[in-house]
C-alpha cells in the first residue's frame, strides 16, 4: 500500500500521465469543497514548467478549464439548489453565510467578486456562491468566471516557477514556498480590502 503511494506521489511529481486528470479533478472539487488543498498542484505546475516536466500551455489550460468547471458548478447549485441546500444542516449555514456576503459586497461588488476574490482565502468559493444567491445571468456570469479562472491559472503557475528559480529546490520544496508566498499575498490584500470597505462605510 505504501508502495503504491508513493509510486502514485512520483508519477504526479514527474509529471506522469495521471497528473493532469489528478489537477483536473481536485481543482474543480476545490470550489464545492475548499478545504481539498487543489493550490499544491496548481502552484506545483510553475516549478514542474521550469523543470521541463510539463507544457506551460497544457498546464495553464487544465488548471483553468478545472476551476472554471467547479465555479460553474457551485453557481449552478446556489442559483438553482436553494431547495435542496436547505435540507441539511450544512447546506442552510453555507446559504446562510454566503447570502450575509453578497448582501456586505452589493451586486456590483459581486461582479467584482467574479475576478478577484479567488485571489483571496477562501474568495473563489465565496464570490461564485454570492453570484449564484444573487442570480447573475449566465451571460455575465461566464466571461468574467473564465478570466478570473485563466487569471488564477496563470498566477498559480507563475508563482510556482518564481519560488523554483529563488529557491532552487526541488518540486515539493518550491510549491510549499510558493503556497506560504501566495497565503501570505492573499492575506495582505484580504486586508487591505477590508479596510477600503470600512472607509467607504
Amino acid at each position: 500500500m505504501e508502495s503504491t503511494l508513493g509510486d502514485l506521489l512520483d508519477s504526479l511529481l514527474a509529471g506522469g500521465e495521471l497528473f493532469y486528470p489528478v489537477l483536473f479533478i481536485l481543482v474543480a472539487l476545490d470550489a464545492l469543497v475548499p478545504p481539498i488543498p487543489s493550490e499544491v498542484l496548481a502552484m506545483g505546475t510553475g516549478p514542474m514548467v521550469a523543470a521541463g516536466l510539463l507544457n506551460p500551455v497544457t498546464a495553464v489550460a487544465v488548471t483553468a478549464g478545472a476551476c472554471f468547471a467547479g465555479d460553474v458548478a457551485l453557481y449552478v447549485l446556489f442559483k438553482h439548489g436553494g431547495r435542496f441546500l436547505t435540507r441539511y444542516g450544512w447546506g442552510r449555514w453555507l446559504h446562510r453565510n454566503m447570502t450575509r456576503l453578497m448582501l456586505k459586497l452589493g451586486t456590483g461588488g459581486t461582479y467584482a467578486s467574479l475576478l478577484g476574490m479567488r485571489f483571496l482565502p477562501g474568495g473563489r468559493s465565496a464570490s461564485m456562491a454570492a453570484a449564484g444567491i444573487a442570480r447573475i445571468t449566465w451571460r455575465v456570469f461566464a466571461p468574467l468566471a473564465a478570466v478570473g479562472a485563466v487569471l488564477w491559472a496563470i498566477w498559480m503557475l507563475l508563482l510556482g516557477r518564481l519560488s523554483a528559480s529563488v529557491t532552487g529546490f526541488p518540486v515539493w520544496g518550491s510549491t510549499i514556498v510558493g503556497m506560504i508566498f501566495g497565503t501570505l499575498v492573499g492575506i495582505v490584500l484580504a486586508g487591505v480590502l477590508t479596510m477600503y470597505r470600512r472607509r467607504r462605510g
